[in-house]
């Protein structure tokens, strides 16, 4: 995944508890549609795609396990499939 870094065909946005959850040391956690506030580009299951905050810091890379536009219906629902599974989540904050 890490290889990938700037081959991204589109950003997610998260807010800042799912930021903190992502990045707590000694934890492996999947990215949630709950914490995503923002969807941007066209993506499709199996591409990366570019984590950030809302104030535009990258967090991490990881690959879709869904399109943009399911992801786009998913986002700040809770019981949702993760978008990022964590085998699949490279985080550089």
């Amino acid at each position: 995944v890490a290889e990938g870094a700037g081959q991204e065909k589109g950003t997610v946005t998260i807010n800042s508890r799912a930021r903190d959850v992502l990045t707590e040391p000694g934890k492996a956690v999947s990215l949630l549609p709950v914490g995503i506030v923002n969807i941007e580009g066209d993506f499709s299951k199996g591409d990366l795609v570019r984590i950030q905050d809302e104030d535009g810091r990258e967090v991490g890379v990881g690959v879709a396990q869904y399109s943009a536009d399911a992801a786009r219906e998913a986002k700040g629902k809770k019981g949702q499939k993760a978008l990022v599974h964590y085998d699949y989540l490279y985080l550089s904050a």
